[in-house]
């Protein structure tokens, strides 16, 4: 009896796949900005590469622009309920349907910090789908006062306070409670936070602790809005500079972009995903 040959898996969808490009860089540095730019100008969809934007009910102690979200298409943010966890390898299995899917019809554009996730596509180079991402990180700048000062304008007391309302819509959909107070305080000093079940404190929130613990103390009236501001910005001062480390020594120094070749990195990632090989 003659053996039936297998069935390969068409590669059509491979080669007909538009450009992939992610966008790394640390908290603060205009990477979506610039994502959503990008995607403006050549029609690419916009996906995330932020563990946090895939969160629903989290936005202002997230820092999601959902005004820029609104200008472009997008796909995977606020898809997840916040009791998820999504560490990297349910990641990349949701990255790569979403790229069968969307890069097979145009650009894409992937955004975000997560270093975890962004590692794990770099250690995944040998999937024919991950492989075709082209990655860029954008630097923060050596000047840390400057880092500093762009912090303080956008974590600024009026910001502070709409998490703080935020934090209590939280409280009220069952996310965080103040049984959850001391695991959350502890999780606001992890990079990495502890996975067992716990019904005072959806994972979401451990993970951006550091910006709603002191936005739940200060909307118990424990601290002010100007000491949880104060707080905040000393976070997120912090975790830039662990993500900035993170992606220099993930990436190799020819794909990390300094403030100053921002115009040059622009018009090149432009090139590239209108179909158009860089040098």
């Amino acid at each position: 009896m003659q053996r039936q040959r297998r069935q390969r898996r068409p590669v059509k969808q491979l080669t007909n796949m538009q450009p992939i490009v992610a966008i790394a860089g640390a908290t603060g540095t205009g990477k979506t900005a610039i994502a959503i730019s990008i995607a403006k100008q050549t029609g690419a969809a916009l996906l995330p590469l932020d563990q946090l934007h895939r969160y629903a009910h989290l936005q202002e102690g997230t820092g999601l622009d959902v005004e820029g979200l609104r200008q472009v298409d997008h796909y995977g943010y606020q898809i997840l309920s916040p009791w998820e966890v999504s560490g990297p390898e349910k990641y990349i299995q949701w990255l790569k349907s979403a790229l069968d899917l969307v890069a097979s019809k145009r650009p894409v554009v992937i955004e975000g910090g997560c270093t975890s996730y962004l590692y794990k596509i770099l250690t995944s180079q040998d999937d024919p789908i991950l492989k075709r991402i082209r990655i860029v990180a954008i630097a923060t700048s050596p000047a840390e006062p400057l880092n500093l000062q762009r912090i303080r304008e956008r974590w600024c007391a009026k910001r502070v306070q709409a998490i703080i309302e935020e934090t209590k819509a939280l409280e009220v959909k069952g996310f965080i409670s103040a049984a959850g107070l001391p695991l959350l305080q502890l999780c606001e000093h992890l990079w990495t936070h502890p996975e067992y079940d716990d019904p005072t404190l959806a994972w979401a929130i451990r993970i951006s602790a550091r910006m709603y613990c002191p936005s739940f103390l200060a909307s118990k009236g424990h601290l002010s809005v100007e000491m949880a501001s104060e707080r905040i910005v000393s976070n997120v001062l912090d975790i830039q500079r662990y993500q900035d480390a993170r992606l220099r020594s993930v990436l190799p120094g020819q794909r990390v972009f300094e403030e100053s070749q921002m115009p040059q990195l622009i018009g090149d990632l432009v090139t590239f995903l209108s179909g158009n090989e860089i040098p």
